[in-house]
């Protein structure tokens, strides 16, 4: 409604900022609940994975970012540029390894607490109103018209393929996160030297008399 109100270029960035983040927020939450799943694994996905992921989508959104605060655009198309469109490609990507990740946990799933498996069940609704999201984003980066623009497009497509969808997601994931146990921190294993060590008096530890 701003952007009818106001339409202004400082709007139309800000608008465009906004769908970044929440395209960004939305893939980094399927990776941050898969990391907590994968915490509880005998055999764990290297950790390396994660942290590319995520690094990967915050390439992404700055790429986003700049594509809607950083060039010049034009008034048929605002937001629409290499830059979106890289953004974009980007994002897809990050979203492709997450559901690899949840596949390779769905394989893994009997190492998971029996609690956590309902995060398994909130990510499988997440994957596909993300996935949506994402593909009303490629559509428009990638040469559709304005009707699916964000901006100037139809507000009652942009309502059900875009905004729902993070909504969806959001309670999904919160509804059924805020129902979990804090997962127990993890216990420190010490050797018999290490205790052996750390209950020897003080005088004997540093090799001096009293």
């Amino acid at each position: 409604m701003i952007a009818i109100s106001n339409p202004t270029r400082p709007v139309y960035t800000t608008i465009l900022v906004c769908n970044a983040v929440g395209i960004s927020s939305l893939n980094l939450l399927i990776v941050g609940l898969l990391s907590r799943l994968n915490d509880q694994l005998a055999s764990k996905i290297s950790l390396r994975i994660f942290k590319l992921v995520e690094l990967v989508s915050l390439v992404a959104l700055i790429l986003a970012i700049y594509a809607g605060a950083g060039v010049k655009q034009t008034a048929n198309n605002y937001g629409k540029n290499s830059f979106s469109k890289a953004a974009a490609l980007i994002f897809l990507a990050v979203y492709i390894a997450s559901v690899g990740l949840y596949l390779a946990m769905l394989t893994r799933i009997s190492q998971i607490m029996p609690d956590e498996r309902r995060l398994l069940v909130a990510i499988g609704i997440a994957c596909p109103l993300i996935l949506a999201r994402l593909i009303y984003s490629i559509v428009y980066d990638f040469g559709a018209g304005l009707f699916w623009s964000s901006i100037f497009g139809n507000v009652t497509l942009y309502l059900c393929v875009a905004v729902l969808e993070e909504i969806g997601v959001t309670v999904t994931t919160l509804g059924i996160g805020i129902t979990l146990n804090q997962l127990p921190k993890p216990v420190v294993a010490y050797t018999i030297d290490e205790e052996m060590h750390d209950s020897a008096p003080v005088h004997e530890r540093h090799g001096k008399g009293p």
